[in-house]
This record gives C-alpha cells, structure tokens and sequence, in this order.
C-alpha cells in the first residue's frame, strides 16, 4: 500500500513521469535523463483544456521533445519506455490518430514483463478502431454499441483466470469515474497545484492537461466498457474457481511461546495502534522517564512502546499518529476505504455502493477535503495493518513502533535543506533506539527518491526551472540518503527488510532507497499474489531480493477491526514476520545467517523469482540446531 500522497493528479503524473527520456546516449539512472520546463497559456486548467487551440500547442511541444528524447537516449529501463510511449498514444488518442496510437500501444505491450499487463494493453484502443470503422464516427449511439461489442469480444478471448485481477479492478476504477468526479478532482486537487506553480510548469504537467482532455472525451463510452467488465465477471464467477493459495501450507504459526525466546522487531512506518496488538505483543520499555528523557538523557519524548516524528521532524510522543487535522470522522474514512478495496475486488457490499454512490454525487468543490482525508486515512492505518502482519503467529514477537509522518495535503510543504537535516538527524536517532532497545529485525514499508522532491519542489513554485529544482531535490536527497545509509550499515545487528515499491517499474533505476541500498544487513523484497504470480504493482530490479504474498493481505487498522490491503508494505512485513521467527527460535542467530536461513527455504517460480517458504526456512534451522 502507497504511503505518499494518493491522487488523480498524481495518478496522472506517475503514468507520464517517463515522459523524458547515428549514437544514442545511454540513460541507466532516472537522474540522468532531461528537465525541462513549458509555459501554459494559462494557469486554468479547466479553462485550458476546454480551449483546444491553446491545448493543441502544449501538445505540440511537449510531443516534440518525447520524439527527440527517443531519438537521443538509449533508455535501460522498460518501465520508463513504457512511459513514453504511453504518453505518444496519448497525444496520438487525442489527435484522433488511432493507428498511430496502436502502434505506440504495441511497443508497451512488447516491454510489459507481467503476463496480466501483457495480455490486456490495448485492447480498449483495438476496440475503439473496430468501432469507428462500423459506426463511421467516433461517437454516437452505433459506435457506443460497436464499441461495447468489439471490447467484450477482445477480453473474452482471453483465459479469464489470468487477467480477472486487471477486470475486478479495472471495473472498480470504472464505477467510481464520471464528469463529475473527474471536475471534482480537477478543481480540488489539480487546479490548487497549478496556483502554485502559476504557467510555467513541468514539461509532464502539459501531458496530464493533454492526458485530462483525453479522460474526459472517453467518458462517452463508460457505461459500455463499464458493462462489458461486469458481464465478464457475472460469466466468470469467482466462487466457482478454486484458487490456488500456496501460502497457507507455507506459514508457520507458533501455538505458544514455549521453547522461543523473545524477540524485540521494529516496525518504522506511519504509526502504530499498540492496543490492537495483543499485550504479549507488544515492546515495553523499561528505562525510567525524567522530565520527557529516558536515563541516557537522549532526549526521546516517546511512550513505553516506541518513538515518533511528526512531519517537522520534531519528537512526538504519540506513536499512533493523532487524527486531529481531518474533517470526516474516523468510521467514515474506514468504511470509505473499505469500499474503495472493496470496488478494485468487485465485491458488492455496503461500503463499496456507498462510496459509489457518495463520491459520484460528492459536489467539486468538496473533493479536495474528501481525497486529503482518505489519503490521510491510508496512511494513518498503513503501519498498523503492517505491525499485524510482522506479529501474526508469533507470540515472542515484541513490537516497538517507530513513527514517521507524511504531509497528505494536495500541495505538502515543500523540502528544505534545513528540513532534510532534520530528517537525517532521525534517521540517526531511530536507528540508534532500535539498537538500545535490542531489535533484531526492522521492517521499512516506505521508499522513495530525489524525484520525489523535485515534484514537491515543482508543485510549491520554487525553482527558476527544471534543472535548479533537480539540482537543489538532489542536494537535499542526499542528505536523507546517506544519514540513512550510514545508521542502516552501522547497526550490523539488526536485519532491515523494506518494500520495493508499488510503480511497477525498478527500485535500481529509479534508485529508492531504503529499497536500492546494497548492504549486507538489508534485503528488499516484491509482491505476488496468493499464487505466488508476480501483482501488477510490484516494482522490480536486481535489488529485489525475495518476493512475499503482498495482494489482499488482512491485518488489522487502528481500532481493531482487520481489513485487506495489497502493496508491497504487506508484502515485506511478511519476511519481517518470517526473520522473527527464525530469532525467536534461535536468538544466536548472526543477521547473515538469518538471511541464509531464509535463502535456504525459498522456492524458485516459473517467474524466475525468489518466494519465500517460512516452512521450510524454519524447517532448516530446527535441523541446523539438532546437528548441532
């Protein structure tokens, strides 16, 4: 699960953020390919893209510069290709130009690594052409119908247990979309942004204006695509397919503590609701408290079961962060955010019409508050869901939280040097009270990279242009990145675990850290399914060490109550979960030989991927002990 802010704007972005990138220059870092900057004719987005001479201009440029990128850079990264030719069949969808477009759409479908990826891009354009050669139009009742017709023979061509994933959620993104919503979300989360940043924008910002324009026209054939997928789904009904789950015969849940050892696990997340663990669960530490210090006089204002840092970086003393700055009640955002997983697994239930039904009617001007809160919602309950996941079956599990805290609002406060510093200086801090507290394992569902700043630097108008603001999110990353890197390799004793990433691209290129760092006491792990196939989401790259189940994993949210999410945060808290039991079992154990032991048990899929199998990683170490 994502815990940087969600949104369509962001949504938009990320599928354009490859938008940059004889002898070609050879691009192997996402920092190396170009910056550029355009000029809008206006800082009204509404406005812009409803004028389609002024709109025709942005798409020139911007479509120019992509073409001469291709042209001039030899791009290691399937991710970031897919990327621009995904904006190319953008601009070419809205020219009309739809073969054009085909043709962009078949160099995606040539790089997607992922079999679901692979077996549907396209076909919503395959359609689209076959129907406006019936109807003679592109809109219209005759071409509505052919479309509808053309789609459903397209998908229903296609084995149906391989992409009912892509549907369930291809559908739930489909319920929720309408002019309405779309407008909505322009006026409360792009349209403050372009505010911000006035007409001289990102070179991207022009494609998701053009990228807008293009949602908005499709709109006209929601309704068909919208009942092709639930007829597919109605035909195909997931209770009469036994799915295979391969990991219930995996797991290892221990019934007592007998015979284990405790062992202390970090969890470094967004918070964490300490009473829904049960009480043998959680860390509780023993230093005596003097005047907001513990008796090294480390100055740590924290409570018994860890430490937090709000979004200033200053020490709180909350390790569930306080819901104090929302407007929606906490039992609304839960059943929100059930309705929304609920939607992308087509499950018809109470939560999931109401959201339907509220966010469809919801009036623009009220959708900046809605999406600030339900992505503040996500993260709130983010690091509980994974504490749940850490401690699951394992009564020697002793959780310590330690709190980080994200801006959720749709223009966040923009990075500093001055903040930076402060940042690293947690860091520090954090992985020093995880040493004094004896933990032996840390699970890290959290990434990102300098690009992350340059949007947040884009979005608040600072920088002259592009290359200043790249220059200035390198500095400031830098920073963060080695205050990180050098506690994370100076506590030896302590097995990180980290997610990979939720883009569906690659951890090296894109170069995330905690997730790119190559050190011997830390391992990065991707998201499959409950097959153990590879999720759409997963990001990749030589990084990746292991892959765990990370779609639809229940755990609990502040409160109690226990919901499914997928990401590769549930994911890697499953290897955290694995690496305490081999402590718990052998707290002698070196993080090395954590490691093997966990390298031991895995099993290697049809993929050519590494899965984990805590049954028999286990397995190894009880022989391992009785040899000895």
């Amino acid at each position: 699960m994502m815990i940087k802010q969600l949104s369509l704007f962001t949504f938009i972005l990320s599928m354009s953020i490859g938008l940059f990138a004889q002898d070609k220059q050879v691009i192997t870092r996402a920092d190396q390919l170009p910056r550029r900057t355009i000029e809008l004719p206006t800082s009204n987005v509404m406005e812009l893209i409803g004028d389609k001479e002024a709109l025709d201009k942005v798409e020139a440029e911007v479509k120019a510069n992509v073409l001469k990128d291709l042209e001039t850079y030899d791009i290691q990264d399937k991710s970031t290709l897919k990327g621009y030719y995904s904006t190319l069949q953008l601009f070419a969808m809205y020219e009309k130009d739809y073969e054009t477009a085909m043709s962009y759409s078949k160099k995606q479908k040539e790089l997607a690594e992922k079999e679901a990826e692979r077996l549907t891009t396209g076909l919503g354009l395959q359609a689209r052409i076959k129907a406006m050669k019936d109807a003679g139009s592109d809109e219209g009742a005759d071409f509505e119908k052919a479309y509808e017709k053309y789609l459903y023979e397209l998908y229903a061509e296609i084995p149906f247990e391989k992409i009912r994933e892509s549907v369930e959620a291809r559908k739930g993104s489909m319920s929720m979309m309408s002019e309405n919503v779309l407008k909505g979300s322009i006026q409360g989360q792009i349209q403050p942004i372009l505010d911000q940043m006035g007409t001289t924008v990102p070179e991207n910002i022009g494609a998701t204006m053009v990228g807008l324009r293009v949602t908005m026209d499709a709109l006209n054939v929601k309704e068909e695509a919208l009942a092709v997928y639930t007829r597919l789904l109605d035909e195909n009904p997931s209770e009469e397919v036994v799915k295979v789950d391969i990991w219930a015969k995996r797991n290892v849940n221990f019934p007592t503590d007998d015979g284990l050892e405790p062992v202390v696990i970090g969890v470094w997340d967004t918070g964490v609701d300490m009473e829904v663990l049960k009480a043998e669960n959680r860390y509780t530490n023993t230093k005596e408290k003097k005047d907001g210090k513990d008796n090294d006089g480390n100055g740590f204002v924290d409570d018994i079961h860890g430490v937090a840092f709000d979004q200033d970086y200053s020490k709180h003393p909350e390790v569930l962060q306080p819901a104090t700055d929302i407007t929606y009640d906490l039992g609304e955002l839960e059943a929100y955010i059930k309705g929304s997983l609920d939607l992308q697994s087509n499950i018809d239930s109470d939560e999931a019409n109401k959201l339907k039904t509220y966010i469809t009617t919801l009036e623009p001007s009220k959708m900046q508050t809605f999406m600030e809160d339900l992505t503040w919602y996500s993260t709130y309950s983010h690091g509980t869901h994974v504490a749940g996941i850490t401690q699951e079956g394992n009564p020697a599990a002793k959780i310590l939280a330690a709190r980080l805290e994200y801006s959720t609002k749709t223009v966040p406060p923009p990075p500093t040097i001055e903040r930076a510093k402060r940042n690293a200086q947690s860091y520090t801090d954090v992985v020093k009270y995880f040493q004094e507290a004896g933990v032996r394992v840390v699970n890290m569902s959290w990434r990102y990279s300098a690009s992350a700043y340059e949007q947040l630097l884009a979005v608040n108008g600072i920088g002259e242009t592009a290359e200043e603001r790249q220059e200035l999110a390198k500095k400031i990353f830098q920073i963060e990145r080695d205050a990180l890197y050098e506690a994370i390799a100076g506590a030896k004793d302590i097995l990180f675990i980290c997610g990979s990433g939720n883009e569906n691209n690659s951890a090296d290129f894109q170069e995330y850290i905690p997730a790119g760092f190559n050190l011997d006491n830390i391992i990065t792990i991707g998201a499959v399914d409950s097959e153990g196939k590879k999720t759409s989401f997963t990001t990749e790259g030589k990084s990746v060490d292991f892959y765990a189940n990370g779609y639809e994993v229940e755990s609990y949210v502040p409160g109690g109550n226990r919901l499914k999410f997928s990401g590769t945060s549930m994911a890697s808290p499953n290897v955290a979960n694995l690496a305490g039991k081999l402590f718990a079992v052998n707290p002698n154990l070196s993080v090395a030989e954590a490691i093997s032991y966990i390298e031991q048990g895995v099993d290697v899929s049809d993929e050519g991927i590494k899965l984990i199998n805590p049954k028999k990683s286990l397995t190894a170490l009880a022989m391992s002990m009785q040899d000895d």
